[in-house]
């Protein structure tokens, strides 16, 4: 699936929004930040998920379009599953 994905960048990616995880749970423990502070960067967090998810289905996609099945119905299925995926999203 991530053939042609830069795998070290999307790992890059996870390690930050760890981070941002880590922290939202520092300031949660420590009972000194304020709920507008925590909510902004669960947004945060969600927002670079979403991003990362954009990326990991533009990049299955492009492997489904740039290597396709040679039966044609297992085509139609896989671009229906990265459809539903999207919709889903």
């Amino acid at each position: 699936m991530m053939n042609n994905c830069d795998t070290t960048n999307l790992i890059n990616r996870l390690k930050r929004i760890e981070g941002q995880v880590r922290g939202i749970q520092r300031m949660i423990s420590d009972g000194e930040a304020d709920c507008k502070s925590v909510i902004n960067q669960m947004t945060a967090v969600r927002s670079a998920m979403n991003n990362l998810m954009g990326i990991v289905m533009t990049e299955n996609l492009k492997n489904i379009v740039e290597y396709p099945e040679k039966d044609d119905q297992l085509q139609q299925k896989k671009l229906a599953d990265a459809i539903d995926m999207i919709v889903k999203k």
